[in-house]
C-alpha cells in the first residue's frame, strides 16, 4: 500500500485509487471480512506484488477474515477475437486450453503460488484455489466453462458470464462450505 501506481498520475484513475487505498486503510477493520482480488498476473509484472501482500497484512491485523480471489487464466490477447476466427476458419472441434497463447499466464500462476503461501501464514486468511471456480463440464480445473465459453473474453478482466459460472461451480465445492463457516465464525466473533 505504498502508493505506487503504473499508469499516468494525471488520470482520474489514480485519483480513485488513491481515494480506494485511504479506505481500505481506514476501513478494514469495520467489516466482517475484507475481499481482495486482481489481475494478479499483471500485478506481479509490474512489480507491485510485494504492495498486495502488504495490503494482505494489514487486513489480516485488522479484518476477523481476508478472502483472497484467484485471477483466471490470462491470455496472450484477446480470446473473443481467436475464438471468432476459430468458427470463421471451419473448425469444429471443441477449443482446448492449449489452442489460445497463454504465456502471459506464467506470471498468474507465480502470483497465485505467492498468494496461497502468504495466506497460510494467516489463521483468518483464505485463499480460494483457481481449481474451485474455473472448471468445464467434466468438473476438471479449466480455462473455459461447461459450455465452452472461456471466463475472460479481453485476456484481461473476467466476464459477467465468467463471473457467473465461477460462482456456481465455488458453490460446489468443499472450499466454499469452508468459507461459509469461517464467515459465520468472523461474523460471530464481532
Amino acid at each position: 500500500m505504498r502508493g505506487r501506481y503504473d499508469g499516468p498520475r494525471s488520470s482520474p484513475a489514480y485519483r480513485q485509487c488513491q481515494l480506494d487505498r485511504a479506505y481500505f486503510k481506514s476501513s478494514a477493520g469495520r467489516y466482517d471480512f475484507v475481499v481482495l482480488g486482481g489481475a494478479w498476473g499483471t500485478i506481479y509484472r509490474f512489480g507491485q506484488l510485494p504492495d498486495v501482500i502488504g495490503a494482505i497484512r494489514y487486513a489480516a491485523s485488522h479484518s476477523p477474515l481476508v478472502v483472497i480471489m484467484p485471477s483466471p487464466k490470462q491470455f496472450d490477447g484477446s480470446p473473443n477475437q481467436k475464438i471468432a476466427l476459430f468458427y470463421r476458419l471451419g473448425f469444429k472441434k471443441p477449443i482446448s486450453n492449449d489452442w489460445l497463447p497463454h504465456a502471459s499466464d506464467a506470471d498468474a500462476a507465480r502470483a497465485d503460488q505467492m498468494l496461497r503461501v502468504e495466506a497460510a501464514r494467516f489463521g483468518n486468511v483464505f485463499y480460494i484455489p483457481r481449481r474451485d471456480l474455473f472448471k468445464n463440464a467434466d468438473g476438471q480445473p479449466s480455462d473455459f466453462s461447461r459450455t465452452g465459453r472461456p471466463y475472460s473474453w479481453d485476456d484481461n478482466h473476467i466476464s459477467v458470464y465468467g463471473a457467473e459460472q465461477a460462482a456456481s461451480n465455488f458453490i460446489g465445492s468443499r472450499d466454499y462450505r469452508e468459507l461459509i463457516t469461517r464467515i459465520s465464525v468472523a461474523v460471530a466473533s464481532r
